[in-house]
């Protein structure tokens, strides 16, 4: 059992035993709803009780992203279950990018299982490989009316950053990668492999190709690219949501960066021809402090831009600071919704001053220490008093799973 959501599954399944009446409410309340009615419950204020929302389709939102931050074990993967079981119940798909387990089938929520049912489906990367051709030539948009296509140095390009970010590549080693992607685009085209990089570089006989060549190996002797799978992006997007969980485990942590960020790059072409602005699909990425958040990465383009076609991303990070460049973290600092759980003791000043840059932060880092499992602070807008309003950030308790049941 998940360490981080044991007392809330044990109290749903005291709950909710017959999951006959999961059954009706499925039938009877999963609908789409306008994007101008999307709403989710966070929580409650401790004190007042007020409910504090995320004006998820209200188009004074400047975008749809969410920034949950803090340490393991205090509640966000139970969080994210309960945001996620109300979007999916109002039609909003999601796609999960599991590293650690926490979304498996016997670690999710009694609850969530239950009511959501067939909508969740599991795609278990060490079995099923990954359903794309990382060589594919994308579109690039230029603007609205001027679209092309991907030249041999764009894919190279993409793929060098993807492997100097996984690997931890010198500028020697990713220029060696480079143009090794190049002679070999230029030999297969979109026919190149991970297979044919291998073989190229080991005929370069230098010592930065021969460095390149050890990290890789593993990576290449897995082989975990299947391009001739029928997966589509357009069978999540389009679904009453679906909540696709891709699941990592067996794999170590370079080969689950770069299969997120070949798979980011993939679903970000598809979201520029496909995706809309009032059609949204949500992205979840737990352990968001291990992966690129650049301009040039694909998260870095989806925190930036994607909005416009539809991309709400959510990133679960336990830790910025350290792993993370300056850049990185004011980007994901530009969610519109953020939710800090009680953070790592050596974050904790730095958590208080994201809340608050004031000298206030003093106060707010007092109050991050005093945070229980399940407790957060909230920053962002909702409609109080029939106005726009950017609150106060406030401390609140999540609203369980069976209670936003109760709420429908």
């Amino acid at each position: 059992m998940n360490q981080e959501t044991e007392t809330e599954t044990t109290s749903s399944e005291k709950v909710y035993s017959d999951k006959s009446n999961f059954n009706e409410f499925v039938t009877t309340n999963i609908s789409k709803k306008p994007l101008s009615e999307i709403k989710i419950l966070l929580g409650e204020d401790k004190i007042s009780k007020h409910k504090y929302y995320w004006e998820f389709g209200n188009e004074m939102l400047n975008n749809r992203h969410l920034l949950i931050n803090g340490n393991s074990g205090f509640g966000k993967t139970y969080c994210i279950q309960s945001l996620l079981m109300e979007l999916s119940l109002q039609g909003v798909p999601s796609v999960i990018f599991d590293y650690t387990g926490g979304f498996a089938p016997n670690k999710l929520e009694n609850v969530f299982v239950s009511v959501l049912a067939d909508r969740v489906k599991q795609r278990i990367i060490k079995t099923e490989r990954v359903p794309i051709n990382p060589f594919s030539r994308g579109k690039i948009y230029l603007m609205d009316n001027l679209v092309i296509d991907e030249e041999n140095t764009d894919i190279a390009n993409k793929i060098s950053n993807v492997l100097t970010s996984a690997y931890k590549f010198g500028e020697q080693q990713k220029s060696t990668v480079y143009s090794a992607i190049m002679e070999g685009l230029s030999q297969y085209n979109e026919d190149m492999s991970f297979s044919h990089l291998y073989e190229i570089l080991s005929k370069v006989g230098n010592h930065y190709a021969e460095t390149v060549m050890n990290k890789m190996r593993p990576f290449i002797d897995l082989n975990p690219f299947s391009a001739t799978d029928k997966f589509q992006w357009d069978d999540i997007k389009n679904s009453d949501g679906m909540v696709y969980i891709i699941q990592m485990i067996g794999y170590d942590r370079p080969t689950q960066m770069m299969i997120t960020e070949l798979l980011l790059w993939d679903l970000w072409n598809y979201a520029q021809s496909n995706g809309k602005e009032n059609e949204p699909f949500v992205v979840v990425l737990d352990e968001a402090q291990n992966l690129n958040h650049k301009i040039t990465s694909p998260s870095g383009k989806i925190l930036t831009e994607g909005r416009k076609f539809g991309i709400s991303g959510w990133y679960s990070t336990q830790f910025m600071k350290g792993q993370l460049a300056e850049d990185e973290i004011q980007c994901l600092q530009q969610a519109s919704q953020k939710l800090y759980f009680a953070p790592p003791e050596n974050s904790v000043i730095d958590v208080a001053k994201s809340i608050d840059i004031s000298s206030g932060y003093k106060e707010w880092a007092e109050k991050l220490k005093t945070l229980k499992k399940g407790e957060c602070v909230t920053c962002g807008n909702m409609v109080i008093n029939s106005r726009w309003t950017k609150y106060v950030p406030k401390i609140i308790k999540i609203t369980s799973l069976q209670e936003r049941l109760k709420n429908e």
